[in-house]
């Protein structure tokens, strides 16, 4: 598993002895109509340590059990419909559409700690002071992450002419 090497942007990379990845998946395919290719599928994920690790400092950030795995989502799904007709003797109409979910999940087990997370600016930035006259950083100076990345979807359409094309008979016929 690789973390953030405290506060700046390296990363350690760390053993974890135990964690589960189990879930089902389940497929549907259909054949409707001469042409016509239907498709649905989809996957429910339980992934999370089995152990905590624990160094010299204490426990480590992120590696508790029972913290989900990084870039795993709970929940992924997809949908496929495809359609391919002749529109002349040497040529095929091709129409593709998918639908594609995919959960949300974390890039890393310690973005999953005291999230969202608050950052105050400790300097000036776009002219806005982070400090409060005692020298303490201002809370409403403050920026708000959310370290979990969001669901999506993604839905991609597609269109095209397939061409038979015997190469070898229409350069022969030319010599």
């Amino acid at each position: 598993v690789t973390l953030t090497a405290g506060s700046c942007s390296s990363r350690i990379s760390f053993n974890v002895p135990k964690a589960h990845s189990q879930g089902i998946e389940a497929e549907l395919s259909l054949h409707p109509l001469p042409g016509l290719d239907l498709s649905v599928n989809g996957t429910l994920t339980s992934s999370e340590f089995d152990s905590t690790v624990v160094s010299d400092d204490g426990i480590i950030p992120g590696l508790v059990k029972g913290t989900r795995l990084p870039t795993v989502p709970k929940s992924q799904m997809a949908a496929t419909a495809a359609y391919e007709t002749p529109v002349s003797d040497t040529a095929d109409l091709l129409l593709t559409a998918s639908f594609q979910h995919i959960g949300s999940r974390y890039t890393q087990p310690d973005d999953q700690d005291d999230n969202p997370r608050t950052f105050l600016h400790p300097y000036i930035i776009n002219g806005m002071a982070g400090l409060l006259p005692s020298g303490d950083p201002d809370p409403s100076v403050a920026t708000v992450v959310d370290l979990k990345l969001p669901a999506y979807s993604l839905v991609n359409l597609s269109a095209g002419i397939e061409f038979d094309l015997d190469l070898l008979a229409r350069f022969a016929h030319f010599h």
